[in-house]
Parts: structure tokens; C-alpha cells; sequence
């Protein structure tokens, strides 16, 4: 969580007054492709009164599958976009769906440092979307973003203690998960105004589903 970056104060205040201070003129989201999601065993916290069977060291992967997020902090609503593989592709193609869904204003994307996010194919986008402005994170600093709790969640609720066989399973999982979360969010986010804290977040994403 300590960065080196010298422009540090800067980045991160401008996330904050983001998320604590909606703009009036478009809507703040946040944006990240989570670590390969491979088919394997995962293990995970559990309780029990035989001995806890070790989940193998190195396993055969029976396959993987790429997941790209948005998730808006100030309404709970999460998209999501599934590929065999991570390119700039992913993020263009999840900013047009979420234009489609906000054609009007601006769009203030929240995302790190990836050279992916920096790619001449996403510039060349935002000379066409002229209405979106890329908000970076610190480097070493993408706790600040998040949507990376979304991505917690999706590990602690959907792939801990778990064994998929397919890729339309995990997939069907985690949709399933997500649609139930940003449900609780979207009324979570309306009974009180939402300010940005890592621990609120934490405790509010990764309570057991009802």
C-alpha cells in the first residue's frame, strides 16, 4: 500500500473527492480486469472436526477464462465482460456498453497503470468518445480502486472451496454472484449517501449473501 509515485497526494485525492463528491456532469465508475480465473481446485477457510484434506500445491487446470469489471460506486450497478484472453479489447468494448447505458455526460474511469490501460488502441478510442476521461490510480497504489473489493468478493464467495469442471459454470457462478451483490448495493446505496472507506467497503461487499 506505500507508493513511490511522486504525483501520490494528487492521484489519490483526486479518487476521493470522486468518490465522495459525485460530478454533476457524468458518472464515476471503476474499472479492472481481475487475475486469471483458472478451473482447478481452490481452497479456502473452513471448519471441521476431521482433518482438513490440503488442497494440492500444483494441480492440472482444466481450463481458464478472463473476467473484465465495472462497477459503479455510487449506484451498485457492476458489468462485466468474459474472454479467453486479456487485451485492451476487453476495456473498450466494456466502455461502449456502459455508453450505451449512459450516452449522455461524461465518463470518469478509475483504473491503474497496466500498459493495457495506456494502449494506442484505447487512445484511439477516446478520440472518438471524447467524453471520457481516465483517472489512474498511484502506481502501487490499486487498493484505491473499488472495484477491487467486487473482485474480493467474487474470490471469497464463488471461488474459495471450490472445484469447477466448465467454464460456463464459473462463469454462471460468478454472474449470478455479482447480479445478487450489486442488488444488495443498489439498496445499500440508497438508504445512506456513500463515502469512499476501504473498511466500510470490505464489510459491506463480502457479507455472506442472505
Amino acid at each position: 500500500m506505500v507508493s513511490s509515485d511522486p504525483r501520490y497526494e494528487e492521484k489519490k485525492e483526486r479518487i476521493l473527492q470522486l468518490y465522495n463528491n459525485p460530478p454533476d456532469d457524468g458518472v464515476v465508475v471503476s474499472f479492472d480486469e481481475k487475475g486469471s480465473i483458472t478451473l482447478k481446485e481452490y481452497g479456502g477457510s473452513s471448519w471441521s472436526l476431521e482433518q482438513e484434506r490440503r488442497v494440492p500445491d500444483r494441480q492440472k487446470t482444466r481450463g481458464r477464462v478472463e473476467l473484465a469489471a465495472a462497477y459503479f460506486p455510487h449506484t451498485g450497478r457492476i458489468f462485466t465482460r468474459f474472454s479467453e484472453k486479456k487485451s485492451s479489447r476487453e476495456l473498450i468494448e466494456l466502455l461502449k456498453e456502459v455508453r450505451s447505458q449512459y450516452p449522455d455526460g461524461k465518463l470518469y474511469v478509475i483504473l491503474d497503470n497496466h500498459r493495457m490501460h495506456k494502449s494506442k488502441e484505447l487512445k484511439a478510442h477516446l478520440a472518438v468518445d471524447c467524453a471520457i476521461e481516465l483517472v489512474y490510480t498511484p502506481t502501487t497504489s490499486s487498493w484505491l480502486n473499488a472495484i477491487e473489493q467486487v473482485f474480493a468478493s467474487i474470490q471469497k464467495w464463488v471461488l474459495n472451496n471450490s472445484s469447477f469442471q466448465t467454464v460456463e459454470e464459473v462463469t454462471g457462478m460468478i454472474e449470478r454472484h455479482l447480479t445478487s451483490l450489486s442488488g444488495r448495493l443498489v439498496e445499500l446505496l440508497a438508504e445512506r449517501p456513500f463515502a469512499f472507506a476501504l473498511k466500510m467497503m470490505v464489510q459491506v461487499i463480502n457479507r455472506r449473501p442472505s
